[in-house]
């Protein structure tokens, strides 16, 4: 395991980002403080290193949270202690260090002081990524990966549903156009309809589906209601309606079970796979045909009846590429690799 704090780049870079919250500050917090406790830590002097890093927490400073995670992720002045870590770590990140992401998503990637958590890791690690840490996005390679079946789009297929752990786990549900799971699914809950089918607020182009005759022409969801990109990241998305019939019409499906899932293997061109579970869907709190049929969102709207989505339908004996139900309805989520 990599020890921190192993260049005087970190020591400045921590020394540069000092962010103490005034409310709960008794001590003045100066760089001052953060050096000695730094420069102690570097010299070995870990006793005194972790006593000024204690105080500095304990009075509110998120970079002395930090450095008395190190010391207890490490065992240096202290004794190793993981979980004490993570909740210094935690404390660092949301007193406003959001360089802490980094070893908060190393933490749950590895189940350090936390239960292991892939879908928290990839949260926090992608904040990292997207602020150049490549060891963050080296670990993020291995918990969403994806797959190039050598599809003649060049679509690269993720191994494993928005949610999932695994590739045969279902992972979560997502009504069309919303990013979080919820208990129910229908209409009364639905984010962008006014408690009705037709009374929809975006993705409308007929008035007659729109709450008081609203309308946008949108037909494919934007960004930031997308659940691969909110969930995963901005390297990711949902398929369209035609990256589906491509994976349908270039791949070889066998129905086939996977650790106790049943579910599609699906072979590309070349040779690789990718599984797709049959994860049913869920309607208002229950989830139905878990096991016999799985239900895949798309990115794509029904361009008439626009209470529905665009989605993918298979059981046992059949493979429908493009079908279409309504939006309020909790479906799988299969993200594509956007670049």
């Amino acid at each position: 395991m990599k020890k921190l704090f192993y260049s005087a780049i970190l020591l400045v870079g921590m020394l540069l980002n000092v962010s103490v919250n005034a409310q709960t500050s008794i001590l003045p917090l100066s760089s001052d403080d953060l050096f000695k406790a730094y420069d102690n830590y570097q010299k070995g002097i870990y006793a005194k290193a972790y006593e000024i890093f204690k105080s500095l927490s304990d009075n509110g400073d998120a970079q002395g949270a930090y450095g008395l995670g190190v010391c207890y992720y490490n065992g240096r002045g202290t004794t190793t202690n993981l979980q004490e870590a993570f909740n210094c770590f935690n404390k660092s990140y949301n007193r406003g260090n959001k360089s802490a992401a980094f070893i908060i998503g190393k933490c749950y990637f590895y189940g350090q002081g936390v239960e292991r958590d892939l879908e928290e890791a990839s949260k926090f690690l992608t904040e990292a990524s997207n602020k150049g840490n490549m060891e963050a996005e080296a670990l993020l390679s291995t918990i969403f990966f994806y797959v190039d079946l050598g599809l003649p789009s060049g679509t690269k297929w993720a191994n494993c549903n928005v949610g999932a752990k695994n590739p045969e786990d279902y992972g979560d549900y997502f009504a069309w156009g919303e990013t979080v799971t919820k208990s129910n699914y229908d209409w009364s809950t639905y984010k962008y309809a006014n408690g009705a089918e037709d009374k929809l607020t975006k993705y409308c182009n007929e008035p007659d589906y729109g709450n008081n005759g609203f309308t946008d022409s949108r037909t494919t969801l934007e960004r930031t209601d997308d659940a691969a990109t909110v969930n995963w990241g901005s390297d990711w998305c949902m398929p369209t309606k035609a990256q589906f019939q491509e994976l349908k019409d270039k791949c070889t499906w066998t129905w086939t079970t996977i650790h106790g899932k049943d579910g599609y293997e699906v072979k590309g061109p070349n040779g690789k796979t990718i599984f797709l579970p049959a994860a049913g869907y869920r309607s208002g709190t229950s989830l139905y045909y878990d096991g016999s049929s799985g239900y895949y969102w798309s990115s794509s709207l029904r361009t008439s009846y626009q209470f529905n989505g665009r989605y993918r339908y298979f059981d046992s004996g059949s493979v429908i590429p493009d079908y279409w139900y309504g939006r309020d309805s909790g479906f799988s989520v299969r993200p594509v690799r956007c670049r």
